[in-house]
């Protein structure tokens, strides 16, 4: 009997940034296609400890002691597209959940080293599941988010299957409220971990933005607010990856194709775990603050 397969072609909104043995040639890798479902995956889901989101990982992802209960191979075809395939590795194996984590990474972005710096985003062209009677179901029309109401309809949707999917009856409650300073939309988080980096806000624009002005705006903005003391994430001078994350969505045009040009810009902000590390952070969290305020600023309202 066969696998049950999932069958995706993507495209790049700007420069693949994953990269092989040879650092000189990018090209699309499983590992990291893997590694950003996992980020996410730990981002909107909340444990009582780390002892318990150890063992619900390994349980869904593998370890050296477990195999995995999916597989992922992916293709680059040429400069603009590539696919992406899940597969299951044992019968039962709910492979709808890794999609929607799939294509939840797809919208927040997550892939490659260049990824806090506005690269590395893609897109989802079409969908191909092959069920084990070889039947095919292809979706296209889903897809293909028309503006800013069905991003964020579509990261709602997602975010709820997966939580319902790996933690029941304990999923987050996730809400939506718009800003009118800011024109945008936001997701919210009703609770953040303490421990791991989990998700505070999802900031959706409303507008649509040259893809390089955009990626020349984010780059900009991170460079300014580094000398900012006001505006800070990171504090006493050691290394802590960035809690922000800027991703793009390519979304229709007139004539119902995606125009790579023009994107909607998103912003996730993440739980700073740094700061609950300190005995007093008052002073951090407005810092903070500061930060994701500044940088909203710079990107959506330039």
């Amino acid at each position: 009997m066969g696998r049950k397969r999932i069958v995706y072609k993507c495209g790049f909104i700007d420069s693949c940034a994953m990269h092989g043995f040879n650092k000189r040639y990018s090209e699309v890798r499983a590992t990291e296609i893997k590694s950003a479902m996992r980020y996410w995956w730990r981002a909107i889901s909340l444990f009582l400890s780390e002892e318990e989101l150890l063992e619900k990982e390994q349980e869904l992802f593998g370890s050296t002691k477990q195999i995995s209960p999916f597989t992922i191979y992916a293709k680059q075809r040429d400069e603009k597209y590539f696919i992406v395939v899940l597969e299951e590795n044992k019968e039962g194996v709910e492979l709808e959940n890794y999609a929607a984590l799939f294509e939840l990474a797809c919208i927040l972005g997550g892939f490659g080293r260049g990824v806090r710096k506005e690269s590395g985003n893609c897109f989802i062209l079409e969908k191909l599941e092959l069920g084990l009677d070889g039947n095919q179901d292809i979706e296209i029309n889903r897809y293909k988010l028309k503006d800013q109401n069905d991003i964020v309809c579509r990261i709602l949707e997602l975010i709820r299957e997966i939580q319902q999917w790996s933690l029941g009856k304990r999923s987050i409650t996730v809400t939506k409220k718009i800003n009118r300073d800011f024109k945008c939309k936001v997701i919210t988080s009703g609770q953040c971990s303490n421990s791991y980096p989990s998700i505070e806000e999802i900031w959706i624009g409303n507008r649509k933005i040259n893809i390089k002005i955009l990626m020349n705006t984010v780059k900009k903005a991170k460079r300014d607010l580094e000398k900012n003391k006001k505006c800070q994430y990171k504090f006493k001078n050691i290394r802590y990856a960035s809690p922000v994350y800027a991703s793009s969505y390519p979304v229709l045009n007139e004539e119902g194709e995606f125009d790579l040009k023009l994107v909607i810009p998103i912003i996730t902000f993440l739980s700073n775990t740094f700061l609950n590390k300190l005995d007093e952070n008052i002073e951090e969290e407005s810092q903070y603050e500061n930060y994701k305020t500044e940088f909203r600023k710079k990107v959506f309202l330039r």
